[in-house]
């Protein structure tokens, strides 16, 4: 049995694919542009989805970009999702919240995502009284941000000393999530809101949030 749950937020907490994720990349190449670095939709991926540092150095120098530069433009990626929420446009799942007040065992949070939004997302929302710890890695600096998101272990090692668990399970939507279940030696579930990834290899599979009580019992 498990006795603590680690959580991403974005695709499992969180719904926040609108259209597809299309609105992050837009927005990215927009302010690249406005700091004269041209990006296309596959520069965007690249830093959306970077596990370290060295990767998005690689894709600054073939752009002749600087750091201070990327982090204005991650910046502007903040603030427009922010502003999505505000709107409504990006909302958590249905009965997110009750969802975790019947799982009664400790619970933590632990996003790639910068910690203004995470912040701003639990408060805005009213989750953040759910988890004992909601782990996100700062964007300043940014180098390390993107040292410290998983599949790193640093978050998910963090929230398992906080919540004193001996035996977690990871809950995420993503190849790093997994990934940094695997390198910390925990179980993983991995939520398929967004359709099948049958490339991924979980401890367990589940199609909707409702569906984690039955392996928390």
């Amino acid at each position: 049995m498990y006795d603590g749950i680690i959580f991403d937020k974005d695709g499992v907490l969180l719904d926040s694919a609108v259209n597809n994720f299309l609105w992050m990349d837009k927005v990215r190449i927009n302010a690249a542009k406005k700091h004269g670095i041209e990006m296309d939709v596959d520069d965007a991926m690249t830093v959306a989805k970077a596990s370290s540092a060295e990767k998005v150095q690689k894709l600054l120098n073939r752009k002749g970009a600087s750091w201070k530069q990327l982090q204005k433009i991650e910046n502007t990626v903040q603030d427009s999702k922010i502003r999505l929420m505000e709107e409504h446009y990006i909302t958590p799942f249905p009965q997110v919240g009750t969802i975790l007040d019947n799982l009664d065992v400790e619970k933590a949070v632990a996003t790639n995502a910068p910690r203004r939004t995470t912040n701003f997302t639990f408060d805005h929302f009213g989750l953040e009284g759910h988890f004992r710890i909601i782990n996100a890695p700062p964007m300043d600096p940014i180098q390390e941000y993107f040292n410290q998101r998983k599949p790193s272990t640093e978050m998910l090692e963090a929230a398992m000393n906080y919540m004193d668990c001996s035996n977690p399970v990871m809950v995420g939507d993503t190849e790093s999530d997994i990934k940094a279940a695997e390198n910390a030696g925990i179980d993983s579930i991995l939520v398929e809101s967004y359709g099948e990834r049958p490339e991924l290899d979980p401890t367990h599979r589940v199609t909707r949030l409702a569906e984690l009580k039955r392996f928390i019992e």
